[in-house]
């Protein structure tokens, strides 16, 4: 039997395996995470509409500018440096010291741009109060040690985590919201469980894992700072061809458009979520781990990372692909329905985005090809913002959706040309 069928065969044999374990609480909870939407979206689209609608998402786009300075890309740099000293007990406390603080330091930075931003942007001064609610709410994230748990490989407690918020978020939602007015409840219910979560499980770490909080030298969190601005360059890139598509949407259309958008978007971000999003998480650390110990190793993993990515990705593009009507009529309704032919546009976004997750951060992110991530995503990046500003104006909504898929084509396809070439991916089995 050659080593291709011996994979195939052995797909992934994560049996009794952190990674199997890792990938399938990951999977479970999401799925129970977005049994929430399925419930709490047809409710809020209903009573919202797609105007009121595309404006919280507008918003929720907008602050999240400052809370991809605040994250800086540490579920990737951090949680990827304590994979590799997982037995070294005194750098995990000095990684997760520096990248608290660090993350505490770039949150009075942000402080200083939002001010500057709701002076001057005359859609955030419109809505002053709910981007002051969601900017600090966000704060709460701070404290949320996702890359801490995903580097050691405990991404079950994230999961316990994230699911509290979405369930408090959910529970909320029908007590507080009844009508278009109450839009300003819908991020305070958000905030109130990433509050509680955020405290609990700071807590938990710092108990059961033994971190001991010191505050470090300022030299150690710019060297912190200066050591992840490649995989911050990354995370601030992919945002210019994905979250950025809604707040040019906004400015070039309006919030009608974006709440069009937006709903086609989150039932692609369900699919993602349940499927492609934990998995990577899941296999990251361990892939990682295993280029640290082998070269041949690493490249291993990533096969049969991809031979089990293929197919769970493919048929829930078929299926948003085929049958847009039914999956935009259950979740939004009626006032929805300019959404159907933007799904459909949207379908194979998952399957892209997990090809290209392989080969850029399983792949090349692992092998701490950080400046090819860099290039490929700035390149993407540039031709999505041209795209968005062509299309947006003459086709709006499915513009922005044309231009998301084009630029996760040209994403997919240079992640593996260069993937393959440092790796002879092709013909390495």
């Amino acid at each position: 039997m050659n080593k291709l069928h011996h994979f195939a065969l052995n797909t992934f044999s994560l049996r009794n395996s952190t990674v199997k374990k890792n990938f399938f609480a990951l999977s479970i909870l999401q799925a129970t995470n977005y049994i929430f939407p399925f419930i709490t979206v047809p409710y809020i689209s209903r009573i919202f509409g797609p105007e009121v609608y595309g404006l919280l998402n507008f918003a929720t786009s907008v602050i999240s500018y400052f809370s991809l300075l605040v994250n800086y890309g540490f579920d990737l740099s951090a949680s990827r440096d304590i994979a590799y000293n997982r037995s070294n007990s005194l750098k995990i406390n000095k990684i997760f010291n520096e990248v608290l603080f660090s993350k505490i330091f770039l949150f009075i930075i942000s402080i200083l741009f939002f001010l500057i931003s709701i002076s001057f942007v005359d859609k955030m001064n419109e809505y002053k109060l709910l981007y002051i609610i969601m900017f600090f709410g966000s704060s709460s994230n701070i404290f949320f040690p996702t890359w801490y748990f995903q580097g050691i490989e405990k991404l079950n407690l994230t999961a316990i985590f994230t699911f509290i918020i979405r369930f408090i978020f959910t529970l909320l939602i029908f007590v507080l919201i009844r009508q278009k007015s109450d839009y300003l409840l819908y991020p305070i219910a958000t905030i109130f469980g990433q509050v509680i979560v955020s405290t609990i499980s700071m807590l938990l770490v710092i108990k059961k894992y033994n971190i001991s909080l010191y505050i470090p030298r300022f030299k150690d969190i710019i060297n912190t700072l200066i050591e992840g601005k490649r995989i911050f360059f990354t995370t601030i890139v992919v945002n210019l061809y994905t979250t950025t598509n809604f707040v040019i949407l906004g400015f070039l259309a309006g919030s009608y458009e974006v709440g069009i958008y937006t709903a086609a978007y989150k039932i692609v971000v369900i699919f993602r979520s349940i499927i492609s999003i934990p998995l990577g998480q899941a296999v990251y650390p361990s892939i990682g781990y295993s280029f640290s110990k082998s070269y041949k190793l690493g490249i291993s993993k990533i096969f049969k990372t991809l031979l089990v990515m293929i197919p769970l990705t493919l048929l829930p593009s078929f299926l948003m692909f085929l049958f847009p009507n039914i999956f935009i009529g259950l979740l939004f309704g009626k006032e929805f329905n300019s959404a159907i032919l933007t799904l459909r546009i949207l379908s194979f976004t998952p399957f892209l985005i997990g090809l290209s997750n392989i080969f850029s951060v399983q792949g090349l992110l692992n092998l701490k090809k950080d400046n090819y991530v860099n290039i490929i995503t700035f390149i993407g990046a540039i031709i999505g913002l041209l795209l968005n500003f062509v299309l947006v104006p003459i086709y709006k909504h499915n513009g922005t959706a044309i231009s998301w898929v084009l630029t996760e084509v040209f994403i997919t396809l240079l992640s593996f040309l260069i993937f393959n070439r440092e790796t002879n991916f092709v013909n390495y089995y």
